[in-house]
């Protein structure tokens, strides 16, 4: 499901921006004059030689623009636990709980938080084209609600016919979500390597270092519970149950391409690779009970960003990119009340924790060159 959703916005995106980039590169030509149109054959060399001239002397100049697009993905949590067995009795049904010789068995949690949103935000860049470049990017949800949160648990089973030990999917539930989203990426380019085909064109080859900051946070309300295998009782409670926030630190290196046609068109191919660094905290309202974690991991992302000049200050950007985060720690469980599964203050440390986040964003804005 996941990757059929990206390769939607992928094929609506490019489906977006193909008008533009055949426009872009297609020389606009009188067929009867042999002249080019808007001004002449004169025209339109001195506007190539102008833009040429911008890379070739190594003018620095400043951007500023704005942007919005559509964000689909989401950011999960799965945890591992010690916890007793389930009987799965020869007439199929359960009972429990019970070690097995001693031990316990393993129980899983994984809560999946999706992000499918429209975006806004504001960015900058400064450098000189085709030598290098610092851009900036901040991005806000313009949407709250992102569908439905999805829990699952999962409890180790012991089956009696056969004395296998396996995981059965005992709870899973489905709320609503209300999403508060930031985004911040600097990015510096520096290419070392150009290459200029015919009269106007410039290739090249760069490398690139970044910092990635998200902070992700979420008020789940109106869960509606029930159990796969009927073990459990189904149950709607409304209002708000949990509250969970997470953030990212990505510090990154990599690759880019450029192929610049001046005057036209421009296009950036980046590849990037890099740490996550995230740290979460989940408050299960109805529990009175609190979750933090820190983890670190691999992060990749590539990433497809396109300028069409539609005068020689104003820009219109295209970009689609895909992004996958996954980092492993420990949690650390504390119940700030009295429950009937704890007392105050009763503290679990140690748990074997996951985070998993995948995302694409596709986002079109304008940009002005001063």
């Amino acid at each position: 499901m996941r990757k059929s959703l990206v390769a939607v916005v992928i094929v609506i995106y490019l489906s977006f921006i193909y008008p533009f980039i055949a426009s872009a590169i297609e020389p606009m030509r009188e067929t009867t004059t042999g002249k080019t149109k808007g001004g002449g054959l004169w025209q339109e060399l001195q506007h190539k030689e102008s833009a040429r001239q911008e890379i070739t002397t190594g003018k620095v100049s400043f951007s500023l623009g704005a942007d919005v697009g559509y964000l689909s993905g989401y950011t999960l949590y799965h945890i591992t636990f010690d916890a007793p067995y389930l009987i799965k009795n020869n007439d199929g049904s359960y009972s429990g709980y019970y070690t097995i010789n001693g031990r316990l068995g393993k129980g899983e949690s994984e809560l999946e938080f999706p992000l499918d949103s429209y975006v806004g935000g504001v960015n900058a860049s400064l450098g000189k084209k085709s030598v290098w470049s610092i851009d900036l990017s901040l991005a806000k949800n313009l949407t709250k609600n992102t569908g439905k949160m999805k829990d699952s648990d999962w409890e180790p089973v012991y089956v009696l016919s056969s004395g296998q030990k396996i995981q059965e999917k005992t709870v899973y539930s489905e709320s609503d979500t209300d999403m508060d989203a930031l985004f911040f990426d600097v990015i510096g380019k520096y290419y070392f390597l150009r290459e200029e085909n015919g009269s106007d064109a410039i290739g090249s080859v760069g490398v690139i270092g970044g910092y990635r900051y998200q902070n992700l946070s979420f008020d789940i309300s109106n869960v509606n519970q029930w159990s796969p295998i009927g073990i459990y009782s189904s149950v709607y409670v409304g209002g708000k149950v949990l509250t969970y926030e997470i953030t990212y630190h990505i510090p990154y290196a990599g690759v880019v391409l450029n192929w610049n046609s001046p005057g036209k068109f421009s296009l950036d191919l980046l590849g990037a690779y890099g740490r996550a660094y995230s740290k979460d905290e989940d408050d299960h309202i109805l529990r009175s009970k609190r979750s933090t974690a820190k983890a670190d991991g691999p992060f990749y992302s590539v990433k497809a960003q396109g300028a069409v000049s539609l005068s020689r200050k104003l820009s219109l950007l295209l970009a689609l990119e895909y992004l996958n985060i996954e980092v492993k720690g420990k949690q650390k469980q504390v119940w700030y009340a009295t429950t009937s599964e704890a007392t105050a203050g009763t503290t679990i440390t140690g748990i074997d924790y996951s985070a998993k986040s995948e995302q694409a964003y596709a986002w079109t804005g304008l940009q002005y060159r001063f």
